[in-house]
């Protein structure tokens, strides 16, 4: 079973925007992953690949590569970050998530990637017409997140 999240990007409103991740994204397994991201590639590189670049994810997984291109379609990888659906359109707005959205697609859990930190969030729920809900778990300075065992 699928454990669904949003990464995604604080807003200078304050608000935020991000992408739909389909697989593993339980806090333990996806702020590691996270973590790795950023400390190879930068924080606004991360950003760029997950949240701006693609529309949808299927999994993050920082191994993914041209080798996987033999099981998964040419397309779908995206090397070095994970697997995308290659049929969502990056411009359909139904695609990107953002705080004052409704619908938070069964999503578990929020992650914001921000310039220093990573914060972590549980979606508690959505109203019919109210905000996507979340609690506060807890946030990661990107330099006390040291990946071990991604």
């Amino acid at each position: 079973m699928a454990t669904r999240g949003i990464v995604a990007e604080r807003l200078p409103d304050g608000g935020w925007q991000g992408r739909y991740v389909h697989w593993d994204n339980y806090p333990e397994r996806i702020t590691q992953i996270l973590g790795y991201l950023v400390e190879r590639d930068g924080v606004a590189q991360v950003q760029e690949t997950i949240i701006r670049n693609n529309a949808e994810w299927s999994v993050l997984d920082p191994f993914m590569s041209t080798e996987n291109k033999k099981v998964y379609p040419q397309e779908a990888v995206v090397d070095g970050y994970g697997i995308i659906y290659p049929e969502s359109d990056i411009n359909n707005p139904r695609h990107l998530f953002r705080n004052t959205d409704s619908d938070s697609a069964w999503c578990e859990y929020l992650y914001i990637i921000d310039a220093h930190d990573l914060e972590v969030h549980q979606i508690v729920g959505n109203n019919g017409d109210q905000p996507i809900q979340t609690t506060f778990i807890g946030g990661h300075l990107w330099k006390n997140l040291i990946p071990s065992g991604v």
